[in-house]
């Protein structure tokens, strides 16, 4: 099996405070289960975390050939993502129904037999989603170099290309985070206009909370827009959004009018729509590029619907994955090293997983093939994870994909985690692993955004830097290893180059 590590691999993401749950599951359903879906599948996938930091890797032929046979699949079914759309709705209402009982039962009085259970029924049922959800990830890629290339055709300047192609992939519907917000300045605007309840909002959080405890009326307003959206930012281990945090925001939202911010996003999205009629109107776009086009807008959503019904789906779980650390004495954050087959082992046959959680945590290497991982830790997986992991010396200038196009020139803020949004100041360039939705209000300070993950332009940073309007380069592997904050870079996202200036 090891055998397999010599063939040559294709880096597919990098992102950080991820640990092999789910994570594993989505590979073994991607080399399993998407078959059934679509006639094909990935043979193997090869993954590594170190502390909590992911990095993903592919066969290159098997990459490429899966990536010809999806193109292949959208080119004679343009509407495939509408198709999808309606089946992940559909297979997802069971599983999350399966998810939110879990979260409402009392774990403690069920036995280790009835908690195996549960968590074997999660694991499958998540890996039918996930393995109609992967579809998306292996055509983007392709599909986007087709779309450019169809522009290029028209004789379009070159210069114009990026910023068209930009506007013509860009969803009005994809982002929830827009959805959220728009929500939030919509309950904004009935608290503004009422001079009583915006006085509310006056002085620290803490106080603004205790004065809502004599309101019930704005209390019923902020938990209705908590309960709607408190997963938004889960994203995988992040926390999810609280109540404290829509009221701070609200607070921020009253420096300026609510109003006036709700019709330019709302005005944003119309200006969208008619860019894209004008600009298929212009250059004659045939009928099936037309398909072509919407069919990369729809991925991105299917996109975001996934990420919503994952979020969801861990949250629900927590107690879950904390009841058998419980009864194991394992951490959260050891329970989730776990394969499938571990969980048995520990939780009916007593077996001690201490040590060998403790050293997969510090980096642990994962095949997957046929729907199954199997895992090395300790000298091995430092072996594989060198020859997989390198970073070159005396680097100058960084390759990346672009996924926002525009150019900028800025200092360095290297962001990993959600606490370090706090250090980008306007006009700042953001260098992360992977941008997140938690990451937005970062995002819109930034005057461009660099991250050494994503796949393409459904990606968090592809989708979050269009929404800020910002250049964006992605896939970059090495940025956050090589720079660091107050470097001076030049980011020319429509070329796909970083240079260090200093």
């Amino acid at each position: 099996m090891r055998k397999i590590f010599s063939r040559k691999w294709t880096q597919l993401s990098q992102r950080p405070r991820l640990s092999p749950y789910p994570n594993c599951f989505s590979m073994e359903a991607v080399t399993s289960i998407m078959k059934d879906y679509f006639g094909f599948c990935y043979k193997a996938v090869a993954m590594f975390f170190k502390e909590n930091l992911m990095f993903v890797y592919m066969l290159d032929d098997d990459y490429q050939l899966v990536e010809e046979k999806a193109f292949k699949l959208v080119k004679k079914e343009p509407k495939i993502f509408k198709r999808l759309i309606k089946k992940i709705n559909q297979i997802s209402t069971p599983f999350l129904k399966f998810c939110r009982r879990i979260n409402q039962e009392n774990l403690e009085k069920k036995t280790n037999a009835q908690l195996l259970n549960y968590y074997l029924t999660y694991h499958r049922l998540y890996k039918r989603v996930y393995g109609l959800y992967f579809f998306i990830l292996s055509v983007e890629r392709v599909l986007m170099y087709y779309l450019k290339n169809y522009l290029i055709d028209k004789k379009i300047v070159p210069t114009k290309i990026d910023e068209i192609l930009n506007i013509l992939t860009t969803s009005s519907r994809a982002m929830f985070a827009k959805e959220e917000y728009l929500s939030l300045l919509k309950l904004a605007q009935q608290i503004y206009y009422r001079k009583n309840w915006r006085n509310i909002f006056r002085g620290q959080v803490e106080k603004i909370e205790k004065k809502l405890y004599n309101h019930s009326t704005i209390r019923k307003m902020v938990k209705k827009h908590y309960q709607k959206y408190f997963w938004l930012f889960r994203d995988y281990e992040d926390p999810i959004l609280t109540e404290r945090d829509i009221i701070k925001r609200l607070k921020d939202l009253f420096k300026k009018d609510p109003q006036k911010e709700f019709r330019r996003i709302n005005k944003e999205g119309f200006e969208l729509k008619t860019k894209i009629k004008q600009i298929e109107k212009k250059y004659k776009t045939s009928q099936l590029n037309h398909r072509m086009f919407e069919a990369m807008r729809d991925g991105i959503y299917y996109k975001e619907l996934r990420k919503k019904i994952v979020s969801l789906s861990l949250y629900y779980t927590d107690n879950l994955l904390i009841e058998i650390g419980r009864r194991t004495n394992l951490s959260l954050r050891q329970v989730r090293q776990f394969l499938v087959q571990e969980v048995e082992l520990a939780l009916l046959h007593k077996k001690d997983y201490q040590e060998i959680l403790a050293e997969r945590i510090k980096l642990g290497a994962f095949l997957v093939t046929k729907g199954k991982s199997v895992v090395w830790q300790g000298k091995e997986a430092q072996k594989l994870f060198s020859k997989f992991v390198k970073v070159p010396k005396g680097v100058k200038e960084i390759k990346g994909i672009t996924a926002s196009p525009g150019h900028a020139k800025g200092k360095v803020k290297i962001v990993i985690n959600p606490e370090d949004c706090a250090k980008v100041q306007k006009g700042d360039i953001m260098v992360t692993v992977q941008a997140v939705p938690s990451f937005s209000s970062a995002i819109m300070r930034a005057s461009a955004l660099v991250a050494d993950g994503g796949t393409g332009i459904t990606s968090h940073p592809a989708t979050l830097a269009r929404e800020a309007g910002i250049p964006c380069l992605i896939n970059t592997k090495i940025a956050t290893q090589v720079l660091k904050d107050g470097d001076e870079i030049e980011v020319d996202a429509n070329k796909g180059i970083i240079k260090i200036l200093k």
